[in-house]
């Protein structure tokens, strides 16, 4: 293997790594902590499993490979069809960028219209859901259509004969660009750029004579955030959104495997790590409680340790 694309393959298995154990740090504290609301829990935990999956589904096909041979021809085309040229990472890649987009939904109704936030909660988890559901099954399906079976070999690619599956999979590229990430990066900062102006014009209507600083913190973290996640979606993701598309129209040959491609999923990777701090730094109250564990339960753990090894070795305790 060429020294570069191993080079490549190690950090993007370093950095799978490094996003499922934030992740699942994450998901474990929002698992035991109950946020302000059941709609905001209930999103970001999903965010954590997305972004945990992903990260584990790459870490998998970094030892296992792009395609796996069983020497069974029924199982080999199943693994071509869901487990070949990171089938299975862009389900999760689909899931991740939408969902983030129903947390952007979610924290805008409970600024904008906090009363029927609060009444509505289960019907917006609804919505929520049909909406993900929906549109990661739009964008994830046709991928199955990239593929083809035949003769021993899984085949990927937009055939270049001009027919009505070709035709459709152009067009499904264009979906994907625009629905997995111009509209979503679109929408984040849309969202977060209406709650700023809502809550500076609230903070305006109520300002004393003496006002306080926490308003303007809440306005800061808030544009902070927005900064993060538009970045993250607009920078991270858009090399291989651009590709496809472009190898969709001709201009470029997409080659799943390749050094450029694999640089893409490295992008996209380092996002499920940016992803869960994100989420740490909007809910102020998990990053202080993760914190406190960490800061609390380290010393136990290292003060527990010692014990054990002084009883060990016979010496008195300290």
């Amino acid at each position: 293997m060429n020294p570069s694309v191993l080079a490549v393959h190690i950090m993007i298995g370093v950095l799978g790594g490094s996003g499922l154990i934030l992740n699942t740090v994450v998901l474990y504290f929002l698992c035991q902590t109950q946020l302000t609301s059941k709609l905001t829990t209930t999103l970001m935990r999903s965010q954590s499993v997305a972004d945990g999956y992903s990260s584990l589904i790459i870490i998998l096909y970094q030892i296992l490979g792009p395609q796996i041979h069983t020497g069974s021809d029924p199982i080999d085309r199943l693994l071509c069809w869901f487990w070949s040229h990171d089938q299975l990472f862009w389900f999760g890649v689909s899931l991740s960028v939408h969902n983030i987009v129903c947390i952007s939904f979610d924290r805008l109704i409970a600024v904008v219209r906090p009363i029927q936030y609060r009444l509505h909660q289960t019907y917006l988890l609804v919505v929520c859901y049909v909406y993900l559901i929906g549109i990661v099954l739009f964008l994830f399906v046709p991928n199955f259509l990239l593929r083809d079976y035949h003769n021993g070999t899984c085949w990927y690619g937009i055939p270049q004969e001009n027919t009505a599956k070709s035709r459709f999979l152009v067009l499904h590229s264009y979906f994907w660009f625009t629905l997995a990430y111009l509209l979503p990066a679109l929408f984040v900062v849309l969202c977060h750029a209406m709650i700023i102006r809502y809550l500076r014009r609230s903070q305006a209507e109520v300002a004393s004579e003496t006002p306080g600083q926490g308003g303007s913190i809440n306005v800061k973290r808030i544009v902070t955030v927005t900064a993060g996640m538009a970045a993250n979606l607009l920078l991270f993701h858009a090399c291989e959104c651009v590709r496809y598309s472009l190898a969709a129209m001709n201009v470029i040959r997409y080659a799943a495997g390749s050094p450029e491609q694999q640089a893409g999923i490295l992008l996209i990777t380092i996002s499920f790590c940016i992803n869960p701090c994100l989420l740490l730094y909007t809910k102020a109250s998990l990053f202080v409680t993760i914190r406190d564990c960490i800061c609390l339960g380290i010393p136990r753990v290292w003060g527990r340790s010692k014990t054990v090894l002084r009883q060990r070795q016979g010496l008195p305790l300290q």
